[in-house]
């Protein structure tokens, strides 16, 4: 997984398409290639991935996190509660992802800890009582730069 964020230059994904108004002026990151092989042993590496793209853009202070997906597994973001930004649910075809149809969603960086226990999720317990020291290194690393 590559996470970019637009402090100093536009995402990958506004390469296809304008965000709406209301996203121009946040903090945002996009996270790209995030690619998973199937079975437990990939769903545990998928989680721990994206419990790091969450703690990186909690310590870079991103106010959303973005993916870009494409059908089916963009069942499995909307599953983390992430939103679409494009209207009606619409795909965009993204020139950076060779033209395929991608759902743009996202999710409220500061949202995720109370969404997810309103919602009893089932990774609540792993993303927030769950501690992983090497995940806390790369934290640290974050702050300390």
């Amino acid at each position: 997984m590559r996470i970019h964020v637009n402090r100093n230059k536009p995402l990958p994904l506004e390469s296809s398409i304008q965000l709406p108004e209301q996203l121009n002026k946040l903090t945002l990151a996009e996270a790209v290639r995030f690619g998973i092989v199937d079975g437990n042993v990939g769903q545990h590496a998928r989680n721990a991935l994206l419990k790091a793209f969450y703690l990186v853009c909690l310590a870079l202070r991103v106010d959303f996190m973005l993916v870009c997906a494409r059908y089916p597994v963009h069942k499995l973001y909307l599953g983390l509660l992430f939103q679409d930004i494009s209207p009606n649910d619409e795909s965009v075809k993204l020139s950076y992802a060779n033209n395929i149809p991608h759902r743009l969603l996202k999710l409220g960086t500061n949202e995720v800890e109370s969404l997810w226990e309103q919602n009893q999720h089932s990774l609540y317990r792993y993303f927030f009582k769950t501690r992983h020291p090497d995940l806390d290194e790369v934290i640290h690393c974050i702050h300390s730069s």
